[in-house]
C-alpha cells in the first residue's frame, strides 16, 4: 500500500514538472516531428526501451562503432544544427551508453561534430546474464537551460512487474560544456529502431526528476515507466468487467443471507 501511494505521489510531482509529450501523428520512420512543442529552458526527458538481443549483439562485435540511440535535434545560437541525447560507446575500458552530443560547426574535425561525454553506463549485465530481466529501460534527462548542458541518464532492469530488479539501477551524469545550446528550441526527436523498441518510447516536456534527491528522481521515472509499459504475463490483475461480476455476485450472496 506504502509503495503504491509514493507512486502516486511520485506521478502527482511528475505531472507538475514534466508533461508527456503525444506524439501520435508525428513520426516519420524513426523521427517525431516536435517543432510545435515549446521546451521552456530546454528541458526534456525521453524514456527508451531498449532491444537487449541488438545491445548484447553490439557488444559482442569486436568492431562496434560509436552509435546514437536517442537524441533530440535543434538550431543552438550559432544557427547550427546540434543534437544531444544518447550513443552507444565503446572505450578500451568499458562499452555502454553515455551522453552524446553533435554540433554541425564542428563536423570538418577529427571528431566529426561528435562528443562522447560522462561516465559511461555499462551494458556488461547484458552480456554477461546475470540478471533475469523483462525490461531493460533508459531514462534521458537533457538540460540546457544555463550556460551549461547537462544529460543525466539512469537505466533501469524491470522484472514483469515493472518493478526494479535488486539494486539494478546505475546513473550517470555529464556536462557537455556548450553555451551555444542555452535555451534550445528542439525541433525533432529521433530513435534509433535496432537498438530501441519504438512501440515503447516516451517524450516529456521538463526534466523527470524529483524535488528532494535521487530516490525521489527513480520515483518519479519509475511512474512515467510504469504509465508507457504494459506488464508481463504474471499480471493478475482482473478485467474490469470480472471484477464488476464478481462485486454483485458477492452482493446477491450477501442479500441471500440476510433474508434467511
Amino acid at each position: 500500500m506504502k509503495k503504491t501511494i509514493a507512486l502516486l505521489l511520485a506521478a502527482a510531482g511528475m505531472a507538475m514538472g514534466a508533461t508527456k509529450v503525444d506524439l501520435t501523428g508525428k513520426w516519420t520512420d524513426n523521427v517525431a516531428d516536435i517543432s510545435n512543442v515549446t521546451f521552456s529552458g530546454g528541458e526534456a526527458s525521453f524514456i527508451l526501451t531498449l532491444n537487449s538481443d541488438a545491445l548484447r549483439a553490439w557488444m559482442g562485435n569486436e568492431t562496434k562503432v560509436n552509435t546514437p540511440i536517442g537524441y533530440l535535434s535543434g538550431t543552438n545560437t550559432q544557427n547550427k544544427l546540434t543534437q544531444a541525447g544518447a550513443s552507444l560507446y565503446d572505450t578500451s575500458s568499458q562499452d555502454g551508453i553515455t551522453a552524446w552530443r553533435y554540433n554541425e560547426m564542428y563536423k570538418d574535425n577529427s571528431t566529426g561534430g561528435n562528443s562522447y561525454q560522462g561516465k559511461v553506463i555499462s551494458l556488461n549485465d547484458l552480456v554477461t546474464g546475470g540478471i533475469d530481466f523483462t525490461y531493460a529501460v533508459y531514462v534521458c534527462n537533457i538540460n540546457t537551460s544555463s550556460n551549461y548542458s547537462k544529460v543525466v541518464s539512469n537505466l533501469y532492469f524491470l522484472d514483469n512487474e515493472l518493478d526494479i530488479i535488486g539494486d539494478y539501477y546505475t546513473s550517470g551524469s555529464a556536462t557537455l560544456g556548450s553555451t551555444f545550446m542555452k535555451d534550445m528550441a528542439y525541433n525533432s526527436f529521433t530513435i534509433n529502431p535496432t537498438y530501441v523498441n519504438s512501440d515503447y518510447v516516451a517524450l516529456y516536456n521538463g526534466l523527470l526528476v524529483g524535488e528532494e534527491d535521487v530516490s525521489t528522481d527513480q520515483e518519479v521515472q519509475l511512474a512515467a515507466i510504469k504509465e508507457m509499459l504494459p506488464k508481463g504475463s504474471g499480471d493478475s490483475v482482473p478485467e474490469p468487467a470480472t471484477a464488476t461480476l464478481s462485486l454483485l455476485a458477492l452482493a446477491g450472496l450477501a442479500a441471500r443471507r440476510r433474508r434467511r
